[in-house]
């Protein structure tokens, strides 16, 4: 018969800590500030790391390509990430990711469009200027 028992916390990996330290658990970091009044729950700088890398990976591997190939292949990323942090305290980050991929989507279209003067008028960029959710950003 199969026997069931209880799983031992491995030593090397379990560490007990106390909430004014803080701890990162599944992308979030779990802290109390202001002397353990407030519990504040946010993505981790990892995390924020991770996908500002993968976006920027995303974008220098689609240059040349159309603006409707940039929107379908960031689209999923960012709302995904964005999904899955949007319940916890994230609004600067999300504030700063739009910054990062407004300034990388700006780079895309200076490397795509060379001779152009004015990229502010390219359709990708008016969309992000805009904040129009549907295009590509986080608002």
């Amino acid at each position: 018969m199969l026997k069931l028992s209880k799983p031992d916390p491995s030593e090397e990996k379990t560490s007990i800590v106390h909430l004014n330290e803080g701890c990162d658990f599944l992308g979030f970091n779990v802290r109390r500030y202001r002397g353990g009044a407030v519990l504040l729950i946010k993505p981790t700088t990892a995390a924020v790391r991770r996908i500002r890398k993968r976006l920027a990976a995303e974008v220098k591997a689609l240059r040349g390509a159309n603006a409707e190939a940039v929107i379908h292949k960031l689209n999923p990323i960012i709302r995904g990430w964005a999904a899955y942090y949007r319940s916890v305290v994230s609004s600067r980050v999300f504030h700063a990711l739009y910054a990062y991929v407004w300034k990388l989507v700006y780079k895309w279209a200076a490397h795509t469009h060379p001779n152009k003067q004015a990229l502010g008028h390219h359709p990708l960029l008016r969309h992000v200027q805009q904040g129009q959710a549907g295009q590509v950003g986080l608002r």
